[in-house]
């Protein structure tokens, strides 16, 4: 029989803080202009963390909306933690009050990603098909884990409707959970 020896030197997990720093990114969102696999220009926006490195949220919006939807209901505010006011929405009883989102720790900030699926908002007009959302979804994560500021090996995707299905079937190697 075999007994396990234990290490006698455990080694220490990485962890965020045991990256080197480097100075916030400013908070304003940036225009992303990317594409698909098939081409396919696609629209979205770099909301940077108060940390640098930072983890990353993709979000995936849903049907009927496109990506500024994350903005009315305070989502991206939240998650950048950054002190952000959560705008207006642009008509009526679109959004009447944003979500109540717990608060964060002060020094929990993470980078935000969103982005129009193709047909919506600013992105390319087509049909798409499920096989569409999931390139798309799929260029969003590997665009996402690029960008300046954002740590690439803690990217994760959040998504409603066929967000849901994005984040879930878009989600590859640049990708470590998707909600």
């Amino acid at each position: 029989s075999h007994t396990p020896v234990p290490p006698t030197d455990t080694p220490t997990p990485p962890t965020p803080t045991s990256q080197p720093s480097l100075p916030p990114l400013p908070p304003d969102p940036q225009r992303i202009e990317f594409q698909a696999e098939d081409g396919t220009a696609l629209v979205g926006y770099y909301y940077p963390a108060a940390v640098n490195p930072a983890p990353l949220v993709v979000l995936m919006h849903w049907a009927g909306g496109d990506q500024t939807d994350w903005l009315y209901v305070g989502m991206v505010a939240w998650l950048q933690n950054r002190g952000a006011s959560i705008p207006t929405p642009p008509k009526p009883g679109y959004f009447d009050t944003p979500y109540p989102f717990p608060p964060l720790p002060k020094d929990l900030s993470f980078a935000v990603f969103t982005f129009d699926f193709r047909g919506y908002g600013e992105s390319a007009t087509a049909d798409g098909s499920q096989k569409d959302l999931v390139m798309d979804a799929r260029a969003a994560y590997i665009t996402a884990a690029t960008l300046p500021g954002v740590d690439p090996v803690r990217v994760a995707g959040i998504g409603a409707s066929i967000g849901a299905d994005g984040v879930v079937d878009g989600c590859n190697e640049a990708c470590i959970a998707a909600l």
